[in-house]
């Protein structure tokens, strides 16, 4: 009699591979190397294998939740370890936060395979994971680092999908085929044959990866973008250390003006609009000391152009906002925008308002003071140069695709980035960051200057194509000021009308698999008489 492919019933504890503990540990390094400084993006079509597998294999519960956690805390340390430059406890704290949220996928997906256990129960998990990965891009503020979509960023034409349903629907097609292969590696770790089903699963994200790039590149033949404006950068190259002891130093402030303002003069002829990178006008803006404000009025009618500047705005209430003041070239303030999402620690403190005393065993244990005081923007307002409309983004901004998508519907013909990355030297972070942000320009089709102070400065085309701003073939930790066109809207996308349907989609599955999923079956008299093989785990 032929061997079933399906998990009927779990094996006993002693007859489990003793390693099999060990398995989602496989995903670390797989994971990893899916992004920068690896930036092998194929590796995501098979990082998340041998985690599925496990969770498939191991059904017990507090073991598969438990592992889940310290395979993502492991992940996500060793992905972030960028933020060993501003500090050595936060950012571990950061990653049990999101460890702890894959922990209950783990829950999750431990209950949905409980009740079926088969190659199309892995797709739905490969489904949820998308739907999982979208619900923390927003819960307890989100931090939409490390999606799978994005280390899909060198592929140029698959990313063309963006413009129909953005980062999820990308990553979509690695997190179906990751699902399938751990099924598949489940049932050769079981002894089982892999079975007509799992063939005809594989067919699920093969054919929505080939219908994806057709598409991408039929897109990329089609797009006609045309540029909006020259805008220039001015990237300084202000080491983070020497930009806080200019705090200290009376003169350390005009030292970081005049080295903006001589890059300034090198492009002020051939630029519609100036951009300076986040936080790099030296003094704020505050009713304080009007002086401060009138400088940078000055500055921009000395120079003749509309200017874009990043500066640490402060209320008379005494509210500090991280900003972008749009300066015309009569001195004339034309356009402000506070950054929205603020990334914690550094610029907000969560529950700082309502437990002050969070705050203050915060700052004992990590030993940082005055973080996270910043407030979060509230208006999203599209800016005006030369008859042109744009956004604004400041640095962590660029992660969500909200502000880029409204700015769509407001109008804007393209965005402007500015951005201060010196905290974390010549990292990976830059790259990270970098490859996230170009899915913002073609979710909307439209182009977008980033501006930073260490880099990476660049242009990004409406199709997603890089020019890196370079310095000696040097990208990073370089000084220098260019100016290029910025590619205007390119037409209307279902993203743009849309949003982020796919992973409202697939959590909106999540819930459905969650409560109105199969329920499981009772055995037959005659499976109930028979007992179940060795080695084979329930229901797979």
């Amino acid at each position: 009699m032929p061997q079933s492919s399906r998990l009927t019933a779990p094996p006993p504890a002693a007859e489990r591979p003793w390693w099999l503990v060990l398995l989602p540990l496989a995903s670390v390094p797989l994971l990893w190397f899916a992004w920068h400084p690896v930036d092998q993006g194929w590796l995501a079509y098979v990082a998340l294998s041998p985690w599925f597998a496990f969770l498939i294999l191991e059904t017990r519960v507090r073991r598969a939740c438990s592992m889940t956690f310290w395979t993502w805390f492991l992940f996500f340390t060793l992905g972030m370890n960028w933020l060993r430059y501003t500090t050595d406890a936060a950012f571990l704290a950061i990653s049990a936060i999101l460890a702890l949220e894959m922990f209950a996928f783990a829950w999750f997906a431990r209950r949905w395979l409980a009740r079926r256990n088969d190659a199309w129960a892995w797709l739905a998990v490969g489904v949820a994971f998308i739907g999982w990965e979208y619900l923390r891009t927003y819960l307890m503020g989100g931090y939409p680092w490390f999606l799978l979509g994005h280390t899909q960023h060198a592929y140029l034409p698959l990313i063309q999908a963006a413009d129909l349903g953005g980062v999820p629907l990308v990553g979509l097609p690695a997190a179906l085929l990751s699902a399938v292969l751990g099924g598949a590696l489940a049932r050769l770790i079981a002894r089982l044959p892999l079975g007509g089903d799992l063939a005809r699963a594989v067919c699920v994200p093969a054919a929505l990866l080939t219908a994806l790039s057709g598409y991408g590149i039929w897109r990329l033949h089609t797009l006609r973008p045309t540029t909006a404006l020259n805008v220039g950068i001015v990237q300084a190259n202000i080491p983070q250390s020497v930009k806080d002891d200019a705090r200290l130093n009376e003169d350390g402030p005009w030292e970081m003006f005049e080295k903006h303002e001589a890059l300034t003069r090198q492009i002020r002829q051939s630029s519609d609009l100036i951009c300076w990178a986040e936080t790099m006008y030296s003094w704020p803006i505050t009713p304080k000391y009007p002086r401060n404000e009138a400088g940078l009025r000055t500055l921009a009618r000395k120079t003749g152009r509309p200017m874009l500047v990043g500066v640490v705005l402060v209320e008379q209430d005494g509210r500090q906002y991280n900003s972008s003041l749009l300066v015309d070239a009569d001195g004339e303030i034309r356009g402000r925008y506070d950054k929205r999402h603020l990334v914690i620690v550094a610029e907000a403190m969560p529950f700082r308002k309502t437990a002050p005393w969070l705050m203050t065993l915060f700052e004992k244990i990590t030993r940082l003071r005055g973080f996270g005081s910043m407030e979060h923007g509230e208006r999203l307002d599209v800016m005006e140069a030369r008859g042109r409309r744009f956004g604004t983004l400041i640095c962590f901004d660029s992660m969500w695709s909200d502000e880029a998508r409204s700015y769509a519907r407001d109008g804007a013909e393209f965005l402007c980035c500015l951005s201060n990355d010196g905290w974390f030297h010549e990292s990976e972070q830059l790259d990270q960051i970098l490859a996230a942000t170009k899915f913002r320009c073609i979710e909307n089709r439209m182009g977008m200057a980033r501006c930073t102070n260490t880099g990476i400065s660049a242009y990004i085309g409406a199709d997603g194509r890089v020019k890196e701003f370079a310095v000696g073939g040097r990208v990073k930790s370089v000084a220098g000021a260019t100016v290029a066109g910025v590619d205007g809207r390119a037409g209307n996308t279902l993203f743009t009308a849309w949003g982020e349907w796919v992973g409202m989609s697939c959590l909106a599955f999540v819930g459905i698999l969650a409560f109105f999923g199969p329920r499981k079956s009772p055995p037959s008299p005659a499976e109930s008489q028979s007992p179940p093989p060795a080695s084979i785990p329930e229901n797979a």
